[in-house]
């Protein structure tokens, strides 16, 4: 895989969060687990727009600005399968 030398970055505008609460203790580790960095590789690796090359790469979030109003979703679902189940 070739290695693109160039550092990629999206904004968009977030009004809200969805955050799994299945895999967290509390509210702050459920934001922690969503902002953790996430390694891009194998199947499941960047393919560049420009070059159309497949390549690692981390893709992480962050909150430049919050909004006024900030609302918070939380998941309560875990979807395995073609089921439903909820969270204890």
């Amino acid at each position: 895989m070739p290695k693109l030398r160039k550092c990629v970055n999206y904004f968009q505008h977030v009004l809200d969060f969805q955050l799994d609460i299945c895999k967290a203790t509390s509210i702050e580790e459920a934001f922690d687990q969503y902002f953790t960095e996430e390694i891009l590789d194998g199947p499941n690796a960047y393919n560049c727009d420009k070059c159309s090359h497949f390549s690692r790469a981390t893709k992480s979030l962050s909150i430049e600005r919050l909004p006024k109003v900030l609302c918070v979703q939380l998941n309560r679902y875990a979807y395995i399968a073609t089921s439903q189940v909820k969270c204890a």
